[in-house]
């Protein structure tokens, strides 16, 4: 099997904290990625839902206005 490195990304997930890690790759071809989207959540390297929440509303806001126009 062989690996197509453009579609492949990696994440570290870690523990919520104030200090900052810069991990390089470990592999030189991979990109190195703070967020995943994953079976449509989107996966914080910290583990936070922020991001997710915020899409989320964004897109319910999106659908009201169509609504409301669509009337």
């Amino acid at each position: 099997m062989t690996i197509n490195a453009t579609k492949i990304r990696e994440t570290v997930f870690r523990r919520p904290c104030p200090l900052q890690f810069h991990l390089s790759p470990s592999v030189h071809s991979i990109q190195l990625v703070d967020q995943v989207r994953s079976s449509g959540e989107i996966l914080h390297e910290g583990l936070s839902f922020d991001l997710h929440v915020t899409a989320l509303l964004k897109q319910c806001s999106q659908r009201i206005y169509l609504l409301s126009t669509a009337r």
